[in-house]
């Protein structure tokens, strides 16, 4: 058993997780979801960028235990095979890299669940154990291109050699930089358009005949 690629990267929410979107997630748990609607509204209408999305949605939760958050975070469910799918393909020799639009908090626990080599998403800003309402974006809708060819820059891995499995528009620019792309239960119809595989399964097993020699 060989893995074809050295590095497989993943986005996150939908596509190791159950959950589309962590934003969400915690609006509705924290009921801040009416005041959410009308900030998305803003972005997508090209009012404010992504980064000033993001702090207007987290400032929506200032105040809140850190604890609630993770405690929230550790009930999502992941996709079934995900765990399968990474030990493999770390026992076939790929290192492994979440790059996600959504949260740090659980990309770390993603990342310590599952195994992941490294995982990068945006991280809440919080003193004394409370959100402040701050966050330090990271990763925007259109950054994660550019965050894959720094990482691959600095680990001396070939575009040929890497892997990118994804669902959702801000996964596009990471599609461009990956040399095989596979779109799993891909949300919308410029994701298919820019990738080589799509997968359609209610188990992430269904992606391993694409990036294993078994």
């Amino acid at each position: 058993m060989k893995a074809r690629f050295k590095l497989v990267v993943f986005d996150l929410d939908g596509t190791l997780t159950k959950t589309v979107s962590v934003w969400e997630y915690l609006h509705r748990r924290f009921g801040t979801i009416d005041k959410a609607r009308v900030n998305a509204e803003l972005f997508f209408q090209g009012r404010i960028s992504y980064e000033e999305w993001a702090k207007l949605d987290t400032n929506l939760w200032r105040g809140i235990p850190l604890d609630e958050v993770m405690k929230a975070l550790r009930e999502v469910e992941y996709v079934d095979g995900a765990d399968y799918v990474v030990e493999v393909l770390k026992k076939a020799g790929a290192k492994i890299l979440i790059i996600s639009a959504g949260l740090q908090e659980l990309a770390d626990l993603a990342a310590c669940r599952l195994g992941v080599d490294y995982a990068l998403a945006n991280k809440l800003v919080v003193a004394d154990g409370i959100l402040t309402g701050g966050i330090e974006v990271r990763v925007g809708i259109g950054d994660k291109g550019r965050i894959l060819r720094c990482f691959m820059k600095r680990e001396g891995i070939p575009r040929s050699f890497t892997a990118a499995v994804g669902d959702d528009i801000s996964d596009i620019s990471l599609f461009k930089e990956a040399g095989f792309r596979i779109a799993f239960n891909p949300k919308v119809e410029a994701v298919r358009e820019v990738v080589d595989v799509i997968v359609e399964s209610s188990n992430l097993k269904a992606i391993l005949p694409y990036l294993i020699d078994f």
